[in-house]
C-alpha cells in the first residue's frame, strides 16, 4: 500500500512527463497496473463521488411508481408459475421454457 504522498508523487511527475515506464524507473514504485489505476482516478479521489445532476422530486416519485408496478408484475408471474406447478395436467418444461 502506498501513502498519499507515494501517489501524489508519481502523479506530479506522470503530469509534468506523461511516460509511466519513466516515473516507475524513476521512482521504483509503484507497478504499471497500479500506476494506471492512480491516473485513472486522479480527478475522483478515493471516497469521493463525482457530482451528479440534480433530482426532482417528480421524478423520484415516477420511478417509485414504476418500481411498484414492476414488483406487482412480478408477484404475479410467481403466483401464477406456483398455480401452474400445482396441476397436475401440466408439463413444467413447457411451463419453464415457454414452449
Amino acid at each position: 500500500m502506498y501513502s498519499k504522498y507515494q501517489r501524489n508523487k508519481a502523479l506530479q511527475l506522470y503530469e509534468q512527463c506523461s511516460s509511466v515506464s519513466m516515473i516507475i524507473q524513476k521512482l521504483g514504485y509503484p507497478s504499471r497496473m497500479q500506476l494506471y489505476k492512480w491516473i485513472k482516478n486522479k480527478d475522483n479521489p478515493r471516497g469521493k463521488l463525482p457530482q451528479g445532476e440534480p433530482v426532482s422530486s417528480e421524478s423520484v416519485e415516477q420511478l417509485k411508481a414504476q418500481m411498484k408496478d414492476m414488483q406487482l408484475e412480478l408477484d404475479i408471474l410467481k403466483e401464477t408459475l406456483n398455480v401452474l406447478k400445482k396441476d397436475p395436467g401440466i408439463v413444467l418444461p413447457i411451463v419453464k421454457t415457454g414452449f
